[in-house]
C-alpha cells in the first residue's frame, strides 16, 4: 500500500494505480506526524516530495514503514517521473520497507535509520 502526499500529481497516482498499487491520497489538512503514525499502522510507504517525512525517521528516530521522497527534476515529464516511480518499486520493493528513499532520476538511495 502507497500514501501519496498531497504533493504528488495525479497521473503518478492513476500511473501507479494502473499497475496494480494500492494507491491513498492523504489529506492536507492531516499534520505530518499523524500521517507518518497512520502509514506505519497500515504499513503503508509514504510517497511525497516533502523532506520533512525524512527528517522525522533519520533525524527524530520515528519509526516508519518506509518512506519514497521524490528528488526528480521539475523539467523531467510527470509520465516520465511516473516511470521512474514504477520502475523503482519494482526494483527495490524488497528493501524499502523501514527505509527512507531519496529517488532522483538516476539513484535510489536507500537509508535504513540507526535506532
Amino acid at each position: 500500500m502507497l500514501y501519496a502526499d498531497e504533493n504528488i500529481p495525479l497521473k503518478i497516482v492513476q500511473r501507479l494505480r494502473s499497475e496494480g498499487y494500492a494507491v491513498t491520497y492523504v489529506p492536507r489538512s492531516l499534520p505530518d506526524r499523524e500521517i507518518l503514525a497512520k502509514a506505519l499502522a497500515e504499513n503503508a510507504l509514504i510517497l511525497t516530495y516533502d523532506s520533512d517525512f525524512s527528517s522525522m525517521v533519520l533525524d527524530e528516530g520515528r519509526p516508519t514503514a518506509g518512506i519514497i521522497v521524490i528528488r526528480i527534476s521539475f523539467r523531467v515529464p510527470v509520465e516520465d517521473e511516473a516511470q521512474i516511480i514504477v520502475e523503482m518499486l519494482r526494483r527495490y520493493s524488497d528493501k524499502l520497507f523501514g527505509a527512507c528513499c531519496f529517488l532522483s532520476e538516476t539513484v535510489a538511495d536507500i537509508r535504513h535509520p540507526l535506532f
